[in-house]
């Protein structure tokens, strides 16, 4: 069950995991996925005020953003991912409030982006976004990226590793499916731009990217599944081939 209680104690357990597995991933354009996701904010270089980071985990985001584009806030939960975002970037800004209660610590600074990498399919969405109708201006742009649980063809290793896990189409909390996420976000105040996949091939060179992709599923599976998704990454590294991850991206505009 992917609770706020398993959730706390997972990131606290392996705290930057979701970093450490999709930092090395990259599109058929080079991209990384923070930085499409980053895309998908269509940020004003030189405007005022911040982006938001909900579910911040380890801050990724932040280092994605232009040099010369807006300021960063991050929140999370996890005491242990804001320590190892505080780490790994010097002087980031986060705070360990929940997603729901973001705008507290906003200090009535202007919000220009909602960026959430990973997470949004596990909020509350009622929850989260219709506070920050509070925080937010019209054309303020929300941008996240979601794993899939059905991956188009091309991703078959994945889809492996899912049936291993017994989690193939299986729904997360908030399964932001086409037919009814346009509007449910427009009943909180946002309009949907896109919602979009996009595949990334993730490099399988070492026993630690096996174990990081390994450790990165919630659903961890019987023993039986775990060595089946174990015997799966090792085929990989042993090929040299990457394994080619699929992701959603979820763009809205605040109306």
């Amino acid at each position: 069950m992917i609770g706020p209680d398993f959730l706390e104690r997972y990131h606290d357990e392996n705290a930057a995991i979701t970093e450490d597995l999709l930092d090395p991933a990259r599109d058929g354009t080079g991209r990384d996925p923070y930085q499409w996701l980053v895309e998908g904010l269509a940020l004003v270089v030189g405007a005022p005020g911040v982006v938001l980071d909900l579910a911040c985990g380890s801050a990724p985001v932040a280092t994605r953003l232009p040099d010369d584009g807006p300021g960063y806030v991050g929140v999370d939960l996890s005491a242990a991912e804001l320590d190892e975002a505080r780490r790994r970037r010097r002087d980031v800004e986060v705070h360990q409030v929940a997603a729901a209660d973001a705008a507290r610590v906003l200090e009535g600074r202007t919000v220009v982006g909602v960026s959430v990498a990973m997470a949004l399919m596990l909020l509350d969405l009622d929850a989260v976004m219709g506070p920050l109708r509070d925080v937010t201006t019209s054309g303020t742009r929300l941008s996240a990226i979601v794993p899939t649980r059905t991956p188009a063809p091309g991703a078959e290793d994945f889809a492996g590793l899912l049936r291993d896990l017994g989690s193939f189409a299986v729904p997360f909390p908030e399964p932001l499916d086409a037919a009814t996420t346009g509007d449910r976000l427009g009943s909180l105040g946002w309009r949907l731009l896109a919602l979009e996949e996009q595949p990334f091939a993730r490099p399988v060179r070492s026993a630690t990217d096996t174990e990081t992709i390994a450790r990165s599923f919630y659903t961890c599976g019987s023993g039986m599944a775990r060595a089946a998704v174990a015997d799966r990454l090792r085929t990989l590294q042993r090929s040299a081939r990457a394994l080619h991850y699929p992701l959603r991206r979820l763009v809205a505009e605040r109306v």
